[in-house]
This record gives structure tokens, C-alpha cells and sequence, in this order.
């Protein structure tokens, strides 16, 4: 009874593995079965076509023999040999045709398995790039960029602060420059004189000033004595 059952098992491993052959082998094996019908048919074909023609020969020598009746009976074995190889030639030929379709059918199936291979593959990339996934994924893209750029403004806050204020410093230097230049143009522009205009001005300042000086004649520089002080004085008041 174990040995029935393992025997079973055996069988049934065969026949799975059978079952399991690929089409593709299965085809080749076709072909080649009917690829050897198919010389089989050619020799018996070759063989009553010598045979036929061998008949005729053999007709044709009947009748110069003028043996018409031995004639007629080769003539006889000669039509249904060449029925039979008429029916082989056309046999061959279906069996080529059938050769022809059997591997047109096959390329036929492997452009469709490949076909169906690449939607396959096309199909799984295609659950991957549905625009559920995409939106998702961009929106993710742009989260990470929004936080990238926080980030960023936070970590150079004090440095664009600090260029904010050297902004303004120098717009206010700026504004000073353009008033003070404002201011210079207002002033008159000062007449430049040569030196020796100047000096001849001066020398008559000088003469002026000595036309509106007084007459009398100035105390002497010389210090005079107390009794000659008293003579001058008595003197005068009987001038």
C-alpha cells in the first residue's frame, strides 16, 4: 500500500512536470514531428514519381513492341501511382502551411506575452506615479522648502538686521552730503584780487587816515622837570 502511494506521487510529479512545459518547448516539438512527416511524405514521393516514370518507360517500350494490352496495363498502374503522389505532394504542402501558421502563431504569442510583460511593468510604474502620490509628494517638496527657507531667514535674522541698519546709516549720509552741497552752492562766490591790488588799497586807507588825523603837536616823549613844568605854566598865562 505505501509503495502504491508513492508510486502515485511519482505519477503525479510526472505529470505536473509535463503539464509545466513551456509552450514555447511544446511548439518546437511540433514543428519537428511534422518537419519529419513531412521528409517521410517527400521520399514516398520521390519514390512513386520513379515509379511512374519508370511505368512509362516501360508503356512506351510496349508499344513499339506493339503489346497493347501490357501497355494499357502499366498506363493503369501508372495513374494510380501518380494519384497517390499527387495526394503526398498536396499532403506536403498542407503540412508546410501548417508549419508556416504553427510559427507565425508562435512569434505571434511572444510578441503578445512580451506586450503583456511590458503593461505589467508599466502597469506597477504606473501605481507609482499616480497623481494622488504626485500631488502628495510636491506638496511634501514644498513643506520641506517652507521649513529650509524658516530655517534660513531664522539663522540670518542678525546679519540682515545688521545690514538694515548699515542701509540707513548710510542713506542718512547720504541726505547730509546732498544738503551740504545745497548749502555751498548758495554761498556768493568770493572775487579773487591779485597782491597788488591789495596792497594799493591799503596805502590808501593809510593816507586817508592821515588826512583825518588831529593838527596839534603830541605831548613830548621826553620826561620835563617840575620847575620848568611851572615856568611853561606862568609863561602861558601871560601869552
Amino acid at each position: 500500500m505505501f509503495g502504491n502511494s508513492a508510486r502515485k506521487k511519482r505519477q503525479q510529479k510526472r505529470n505536473s512536470a509535463k503539464r509545466g512545459i513551456p509552450a514555447q518547448n511544446s511548439t518546437v516539438a511540433a514543428v519537428q514531428e511534422l518537419q519529419k512527416r513531412i521528409v517521410t511524405l517527400e521520399k514516398r514521393h520521390k519514390f512513386l514519381e520513379l515509379k511512374s516514370n519508370n511505368l512509362k518507360q516501360k508503356a512506351k517500350q510496349d508499344v513499339v513492341n506493339k503489346d497493347k494490352s501490357a501497355a494499357l496495363h502499366k498506363l493503369q498502374q501508372k495513374k494510380i501511382i501518380d494519384k497517390e503522389s499527387s495526394t503526398l505532394a498536396a499532403s506536403i504542402l498542407k503540412l508546410q502551411e501548417q508549419i508556416s501558421e504553427i510559427q507565425l502563431t508562435a512569434t505571434t504569442g511572444d510578441i503578445v506575452d512580451a506586450m503583456r510583460l511590458g503593461a505589467d511593468v508599466q502597469r506597477g510604474l504606473q501605481n507609482k506615479l499616480n497623481v494622488d502620490s504626485i500631488e502628495d509628494l510636491l506638496a511634501e517638496i514644498d513643506d520641506m522648502k517652507i521649513d529650509n527657507e524658516e530655517v534660513t531667514d531664522l539663522l540670518g535674522a542678525d546679519y540682515r538686521q545688521t545690514d538694515a541698519d548699515v542701509e540707513r546709516e548710510f542713506e542718512l549720509l547720504m541726505a547730509e552730503d546732498v544738503e551740504e552741497n545745497m548749502n555751498v552752492a548758495a554761498l556768493p562766490t568770493p572775487v579773487m584780487k591779485s597782491a597788488t591790488a591789495d596792497d594799493d588799497a591799503a596805502f590808501e586807507a593809510l593816507l586817508a587816515g592821515l588826512q583825518d588825523a588831529p593838527t596839534h603837536k603830541p605831548a613830548a616823549a621826553a620826561q620835563t622837570s617840575a620847575p620848568d613844568a611851572e615856568l611853561e605854566a606862568l609863561a602861558a598865562d601871560f601869552l
